[in-house]
């Protein structure tokens, strides 16, 4: 095969790249109780992903804490993404005494998530992987009275291969 033919596929293969880390408020009556993380997904290539399989997993660690390395499993690979279909991961809740000390900016949360798949390509197991620890940063009143939670995300550690 031509180094032409093998980019015009590249350019069509599946592409499973992370949009964001999102959240949402875990409310129990007036209170803030929690709040939980999931990782947004998307097939920004030009074809479906194929057998694909998703996880994510979150760490609690101290601020003075080296950053964790997660373990991968073995998932589900049963699922099909389209061309530009967006997933979500489950989420990780953080709740009680650690998200308290989370909020007072105590501890960082670290959150991995990882995908599987293959193209209609080839038969290789393409596998992305990123690992960001959050922080929290503010609450913002909105004037409907809404609350927003601001915080910071950065990419740490060396299971980061997401584009």
């Amino acid at each position: 095969m031509t180094e032409a033919a093998k980019d015009v596929l590249k350019a069509e293969r599946a592409w499973m790249t992370p949009v964001k880390v999102d959240q949402h408020l875990v409310v129990n009556g007036d209170q803030l109780g929690g709040i939980s993380f999931y990782a947004k997904w998307i097939n920004s290539g030009r074809s479906p992903a194929l057998q694909a399989g998703m996880w994510c997993a979150m760490r609690i660690e101290p601020r003075h804490a080296d950053y964790p390395f997660f373990e991968r499993i073995n998932v589900p690979d049963n699922a099909i993404v389209g061309q530009g279909a967006t997933v979500n991961s489950a989420s990780r809740t953080i709740s009680g005494q650690e998200f308290i000390d989370f909020m007072d900016g105590r501890l960082f949360v670290y959150f991995y998530s990882f995908v599987n798949y293959k193209d209609v390509f080839t038969d290789s197991v393409r596998k992305t992987e990123f690992c960001i620890r959050i922080s929290f940063v503010s609450i913002i009143e909105k004037p409907d009275g809404r609350r927003e939670l601001r915080f910071e995300m950065f990419n740490i550690g060396e299971q980061n291969n997401a584009t």
